[in-house]
C-alpha cells in the first residue's frame, strides 16, 4: 500500500502510491497524476451534481469520452470537433447525419438560409407542408438559367390550390409560356361540383372545327363570330348549310347585290320563293325600286290590296299624298265602267281622263249613255274640222251662195242665196251620180254620190 500522510502546514493532502504523488489537494484545487476513475459507473458516481455542478470543465489536447457502460460504446468529442461544431462544420464532426428530436429554429426571422449558393441540399424531405409567409415562393435555378438549360419542377401527385376561388396556375402579369398535358384533360369544376371535361380529342375538333364533336349542340358566345379575312369564308357549305338564320334587326351587305338563290331547285326545275311576313321597304324612295330596266319581273301579282302611288310632296297622311289602283279600279277598266274619283265602293263619281300617244278601242265606245255606231272611216271625216260643224257649214253655205260652190256634175242644179245660212238645194242628176266640189279658204271638201 502506497503511502499516506499530509504535510506539515496541514494545508495539504498528498497521496503517493509506489513514491509517486497521485493526488494532491493544494487549496482550491485537486491534482491528479493519474485517472480519475469512478468505484461505480452506475448512476450515483457523478462529477458534480445538479445541485453542485462544477463551474467549467477543461480538457487539454485529449477528448471527452462519452460511454455507454451497457456495452462499453463510446461516442468521442474533441477540442476540433466542439470546434468545428461552434463554426458550423458538422461535416468534420466524423459524422454525416444529425439527428434532432425537436425543430431547427434561426435566431432571427427571415435572415438566414438552408444551405448556400455554392453549398446546396441534393434534396429536402417533408412530411407535410412548406409554410411560407412573403408573398410568394421562388423555385429558381440561376446556375442553369445562366448557362441555357432547362429547369424543370418534377412532382409524383397533384398540385392542388389552397383556395380555388383565389389560387391560380400563372398570373395575368406572369402567365406560362405553354401547358403540356398528355393523354388527360383538363376538368373545369363548378361551385357546386359539376364537372366539364376538355379532352385532346376535344381541342383536335376545335381546330377541325368540329364543333358538333365536342359534346354540345349549341354555341353560345357573348360577343361577335367575325372572320380573319373580309370576304372571303362563308356560313355553311353547299352540302352542309343552316337550316335557318335569326337575325333581330338587319342584314348589312357591303357589295353591290345581295344574291339569294336555290341552285339545286333550279337545276330541277322546282319553284324558289322568298316569304316575307312584313313589307318589303327600299332604303331610299328616290333611288330604289322593285326590278330595274335590265332585270324586270315577269308578274306582279297582288290580292285584294291595291297598288298605291305616293306623291312625296305631300307631308305624310295628307289626303293627296297617296293614290290608289286597286282591283276593282281593273275590273272596271275591263267593263268600260268610269274609275272612281274616291276609294268608296258606290263612288260612281266620274273623273277625267287625259290621255297622250293614241287610244284603242275595241267594241263599243258609249257617250253620255249613247252608244256611237259610227265606223273609223265615218269619224274621220271630221278629221280636220277645228269649230263647231254647224258653223262650218253656215260658212260654206254662205261660200257656195257667193260662188264659192261650183254645181254638180251631172246635177240639176244648185241653188243659194248669200247671207243664207245653209245650201238651199242641192240635187243629183237624175240617174243618182254627181260630185260637189266646196272650198272654204285653204281647205276643200268634195262630196260624191252615186248608186
Amino acid at each position: 500500500m502506497g503511502e499516506f500522510y499530509i504535510d506539515g502546514n496541514d494545508s495539504n493532502l498528498v497521496i503517493y502510491s509506489g513514491g509517486v504523488k497521485v493526488f494532491e489537494i493544494s487549496g482550491n484545487e485537486v491534482l491528479i497524476s493519474g485517472s480519475l476513475v469512478p468505484a461505480d459507473s452506475g448512476s450515483i458516481t457523478n462529477l458534480g451534481s445538479v445541485d453542485a455542478p462544477f463551474g467549467d470543465m477543461y480538457v487539454q489536447s485529449s477528448s471527452l469520452y462519452l460511454v455507454d457502460p451497457t456495452d462499453k460504446s463510446y461516442e468521442r468529442l474533441t477540442k476540433d470537433d466542439w470546434g468545428n461544431v461552434k463554426a458550423g462544420r458538422f461535416d468534420s464532426v466524423g459524422q454525416q447525419d444529425i439527428q434532432i428530436d425537436g425543430n431547427i429554429i434561426p435566431s432571427r426571422d427571415a435572415t438566414y438560409n438552408l444551405g448556400a449558393p455554392r453549398n446546396r441540399f441534393s434534396r429536402l424531405y417533408l412530411a407535410s407542408h412548406i409554410d411560407v409567409s412573403g408573398s410568394q415562393l421562388i423555385i429558381s435555378s440561376p446556375s442553369a438559367s445562366a448557362a441555357g438549360g432547362s429547369f424543370d419542377i418534377v412532382i409524383s401527385g397533384s398540385i392542388l390550390p389552397a383556395d380555388t376561388g383565389s389560387n391560380s396556375i400563372g398570373s395575368l402579369t406572369k402567365p406560362f409560356k405553354d401547358i403540356y398535358v398528355t393523354t388527360g384533360s383538363m376538368i373545369f369544376v363548378d361551385n357546386d361540383g359539376t364537372t366539364s371535361r376538355f379532352t385532346k380529342e376535344d381541342w383536335d375538333n376545335v381546330k377541325a372545327g368540329r364543333f358538333d364533336s365536342v359534346g354540345q349542340q349549341d354555341i353560345q358566345i357573348d360577343g361577335n363570330i367575325i372572320p380573319s379575312r373580309d370576304a372571303t369564308y362563308n356560313l355553311g357549305a353547299p352540302r352542309n348549310r343552316f337550316s335557318r338564320l335569326y337575325l333581330a334587326s338587319q342584314l348589312d351587305v357591303s357589295g353591290s347585290q345581295l344574291i339569294i338563290s336555290s341552285p339545286s331547285a333550279s337545276a330541277a326545275g322546282n319553284e324558289f320563293n322568298i316569304v316575307l311576313s312584313g313589307s318589303l321597304l327600299p332604303a331610299s324612295s328616290g333611288d330604289n325600286s322593285i326590278g330595274s330596266e335590265e332585270a324586270p319581273f315577269k308578274d306582279l301579282y297582288v290580292t285584294t290590296g291595291s297598288i298605291i302611288y305616293v306623291d312625296q310632296q305631300y307631308e305624310v297622311g295628307h289626303a293627296k299624298r297617296k293614290t290608289s289602283f286597286t282591283k276593282d279600279d281593273v275590273s272596271r277598266l275591263r267593263e268600260g265602267k268610269p274609275l272612281r274619283a274616291t276609294e268608296a265602293s258606290d263612288d260612281d263619281t266620274r273623273v277625267k281622263a287625259r290621255m297622250t300617244g293614241g287610244v284603242e278601242i275595241t267594241g263599243s265606245f258609249t257617250l253620255d249613255g249613247t252608244t256611237l255606231t259610227s265606223t273609223a272611216a265615218e269619224l274621220n271625216y271630221v278629221d280636220g274640222v277645228t269649230s263647231n260643224i254647224q258653223t262650218q257649214l253656215t260658212s260654206i253655205s254662205a261660200s257656195a251662195a257667193a260662188g264659192g260652190a261650183t254645181g254638180a256634175t251631172g246635177a240639176t242644179g244648185a241653188t243659194g242665196a248669200a247671207g243664207n245660212s245653209h245650201l238651199s238645194d242641192w240635187r243629183l242628176a237624175s240617174d243618182g251620180r254627181g260630185t260637189l266640189t266646196i272650198t272654204d279658204g285653204s281647205t276643200t271638201w268634195t262630196i260624191t254620190g252615186g248608186r
